[in-house]
């Protein structure tokens, strides 16, 4: 009886180890501008442009893991946007496939900082942008790109 009971404690405890998180739902990224702006006209989007600096940069970590990774702004970016993530590492583009895309996306947006975001309307080209974080909480954020896409 001693050994069943031990075993089952045994099992018990090591449950967790095995138990898998669950997964949030992620914003839907692609490293492709020119089929963003495609999609975006089809699904009558905004296109979502980000610059960051993932792996070194502060400010870019804090928005990607305090807004970009809310649900509030998974949510609001699956109905409004078309999501593209240009990913620099110290050297230069984390995508060695979308390298010199990037660099020229960065030319012609003309990036001096990290993070930068763009909403663009694909149909038109006009566009918003904000250099920094300059909102600490998804809620201003959203508010911006909201007013953004209404420009």
């Amino acid at each position: 009886m001693k050994t069943i009971l031990n075993i089952f404690l045994l099992i018990m405890a090591a449950t967790p180890l095995f138990a898998k998180e669950e997964l949030k739902p992620a914003v839907e990224w692609t490293p492709d501008y020119d089929t963003a702006i495609q999609t975006a006209k089809k699904e009558n989007k905004s296109v979502f442009l980000l610059f960051t600096g993932s792996t070194w940069c502060p400010p870019c970590q804090y928005l990607e893991s305090k807004i970009l990774s809310s649900e509030e702004f998974k949510k609001f970016a699956d109905d409004n946007l078309v999501c593209v993530m240009v990913d620099y590492k110290r050297g230069g583009p984390s995508n060695p496939q979308f390298a010199d895309k990037h660099n020229a996306l960065a030319q012609q947006f003309g990036i001096r900082g990290f993070p930068t975001v763009f909403v663009i309307n694909p149909k038109t080209g006009d566009k918003e942008s904000i250099v920094g974080l300059q909102y600490n909480n998804p809620t201003d954020f959203i508010n911006w790109v909201k007013s953004s896409i209404k420009k």
